[in-house]
């Protein structure tokens, strides 16, 4: 295993890679790993390890009554899964879980999980960051769904992208991953986006987006 990775973990930030070597050779933990487009794990299904990427990307997603698939978030190498949920009364899997590219887990049950943290108060102060961590990008997610139009979440993502200050920002996503973050129709998203810079709220090239009215966008998320 690669503990130069690990240790850029905010699990394991606080370890050299000696260090992680040895704390990790005290409990048992396996490796696990998921072809590009496999299915991690499903809405509903009991939350019984820490599931920690080695490598590659995963996806975690919401599918709607009517089918729409609403993307939550993306997690890449070497951010942790599920980790909130471990030791929850119902500790059950929230969205569904796929490997957007090859992916490969270090997986530690919860029993070993508590082991680490009984035997290092560095690690359970690191646990402690990760779900609180989750529990603030849990609250900025749900602000996010409270805007009602497209527009409107359209321009609290592009606000929160650019900064303060800042005009102009590379749009680090695709149209069709946009609108499945949003959960809505790629022409609706399109659409939106060129009624935005016929008003000139915005402009954009390819990939780079140019705030040019930020009161009138900052007005469409009607905060």
């Amino acid at each position: 295993m690669d503990y130069s990775v690990l240790v850029k973990s905010p699990l394991f930030s606080r370890f050299s890679e000696n260090e992680t070597e040895s704390l990790l050779s005290g409990i048992r933990y396996r490796i696990r790993k998921y072809k590009r487009g496999s299915i991690i794990a499903v809405a509903g299904e009991p939350v019984d390890a820490l599931m920690l990427l080695l490598s590659g990307t995963a996806r975690g997603e919401i599918a709607g009554f009517n089918g729409r698939i609403t993307m939550i978030e993306e997690v890449f190498s070497p951010g942790t899964l599920a980790a909130a949920f471990i030791f929850a009364r119902q500790s059950n899997m929230p969205v569904n879980l796929t490997a957007v590219t090859d992916v490969e887990l270090l997986v530690i049950d919860r029993c070993e999980l508590l082991k680490l943290m009984l035997i290092n108060e560095k690690f359970l102060i690191n646990f402690m960051e990760v779900i609180s961590n989750r529990a603030h990008f849990l609250s900025e997610r749900l602000r996010f769904f409270n805007f009602k139009t497209i527009k409107g979440k359209l321009a609290g993502y592009f606000l929160e992208k650019a900064g303060n200050g800042n005009h102009e920002f590379h749009l680090d996503v695709t149209q069709n991953e946009l609108a499945v973050y949003f959960g809505v129709t790629r022409p609706s998203l399109s659409r939106a986006l060129c009624e935005m810079r016929k008003e000139k709220i915005i402009d954009f090239n390819r990939k780079r987006i140019k705030i040019t009215d930020r009161d009138r966008l900052s007005e469409l998320t009607g905060e």
